[in-house]
């Protein structure tokens, strides 16, 4: 199925235009609909989660309603700015012209991570910012995203996008259940892009082996990918990953999202958890 809806969740204090300009070039490509979407926690859910420190500090609901609606005032007239800017029709999110590219401004109120996962669970490609894990929202949107919508999830890290995110596109192959959902859910960017090639860990014959079936599986999509030889076994799995991105101009990574507990943000898989911290591509992730 093409991707036709992307998402670009953001918080009434993040700044969502350099994923805003990358689901452009996505856009252009896919003749996407680009959907940006405000999450607000409700007063009520804010006054729950800091009772005590509100009252000390005098924080009310009024003030706190007031708050919400002129940062989401703020937000709307910054994203009217950037579809001006970037000539990008901006039309109300109900009316829909399938097959055009075009942008629409929502807002969602209650908790983060149950909104993100219901716009989520119905959109194509959802594009959050790379996660730090000091930052709040930034955590709750990478976690929900990934974990929580069955979604395809685009990490973006903040490099400005590429020209072209689908010139070349790398895929971390370990012949996995979640390299197989990215691969999958990936595939109308793979076959979108200009060229794929195919990355397997070192000192791993079997997953070469892997690879190579890989290859002839996208063929059997029209998808022409290159197997690549087998990086440094000295070197770790994300740093021989991402060196094999810079070295081939990779501009685009698919690879699956690895955890090992349910606490997920502090539980990734070490090559995951690698990639997120110092990738300087988007890298599509799926779990």
């Amino acid at each position: 199925m093409p991707m036709r809806c992307l998402l670009v969740p953001t918080g009434p204090d993040t700044d969502p235009r350099p994923r805003l300009d990358l689901a452009l070039r996505l856009s252009d490509r896919l003749k996407a609909h680009i959907a940006l979407t405000i999450l607000c926690p409700s007063a009520e859910d804010v006054l729950a989660s800091i009772p005590e420190v509100a009252i000390a500090a005098g924080v009310t609901r009024e003030r706190l309603e007031q708050e919400t609606r002129e940062a989401i005032e703020a937000a709307r007239i910054a994203f009217d700015a950037w579809c001006a800017g970037a000539d990008v029709v901006n039309r109300p999110a109900d009316d829909i012209c399938p097959g055009l590219e075009d942008a629409s401004f929502t807002v969602r109120l209650g908790p983060i991570d149950a909104s993100l996962a219901r716009a989520g669970r119905l959109s194509d490609l959802i594009l959050v910012d790379r996660p730090d894990w000091s930052d709040p929202f930034a955590a709750v949107a990478f976690d929900t995203a990934v974990f929580a919508t069955g979604r395809p999830t685009l990490v973006v890290p903040p490099a400005p996008p590429p020209a072209d995110p689908l010139r070349k596109v790398l895929i971390a192959w370990n012949d996995s259940l979640e390299g197989a959902r990215a691969v999958a859910q990936a595939m109308p960017l793979l076959q979108a892009a200009g060229a794929v090639a195919i990355f397997c860990a070192p000192r791993r014959d079997e997953t070469r082996s892997a690879a190579s079936d890989l290859a002839a599986y996208l063929a059997r999509h029209g998808i022409a990918a290159e197997v690549l030889a087998a990086p440094d076994p000295s070197r770790a799995v994300g740093a021989a990953l991402l060196e094999t991105a810079s070295a081939v101009g990779a501009n685009l990574i698919v690879m699956g999202a690895y955890t090992h507990s349910r606490v997920r943000q502090f539980f990734l898989g070490g090559v995951t958890r690698h990639v997120l911290d110092h990738a300087d591509v988007p890298v599509l992730m799926a779990h």
